[in-house]
């Protein structure tokens, strides 16, 4: 299946997986790497390549990105992760591995358990006054 014919859905719950599974964290006796969070994940559309071969405009997860943000070089890294705007980009900067990785952890959770109950008012019938929220973002706890 291709990374664009994948529902959002799955493709976060897969990387909730992966995450919950220490797909980021290096075996004993391997070199120090810095672990680069869904970019070195089975959800980035360049995961297999040492180069870039898709767009990142492609990927899925740009919907989460604000879209003054959507041209970085890493446009996951600007998701806005909780209330106060922290994102992987800013925790790059001043956190700990286990913070980006807590942070990441608690958007998913959050974002699939918010998707799920949208699809679930929507296919019963229960959807907010008509309005259309197939959209997912902004999502702030």
């Amino acid at each position: 299946m291709s990374q664009h014919s994948r529902d959002i859905l799955h493709l976060l719950k897969l990387e909730l997986a992966f995450l919950d599974c220490g797909g980021y964290r290096r075996p004993m006796g391997t070199p120090s790497k810095r672990n680069t969070l869904i970019l070195e994940s089975p959800v980035c559309p360049n995961y297999f390549g040492s180069e870039p071969a898709h767009s990142c405009q492609a990927c899925q997860l740009i919907r989460f990105v604000p879209p003054d943000r959507q041209q970085e070089t890493w446009p996951c890294h600007h998701v806005p992760l909780n209330a106060s705007g922290e994102t992987l980009c800013s925790l790059y900067e001043r956190g700990t591995q286990e913070e980006r990785e807590h942070a990441l952890r608690n958007w998913l959770v959050a974002t699939i358990a918010r998707i799920e109950r949208e699809r679930f008012s929507k296919s019963a019938g229960t959807s907010r006054h008509g309005e259309n929220h197939s959209q997912f973002p902004p999502l702030v706890p």
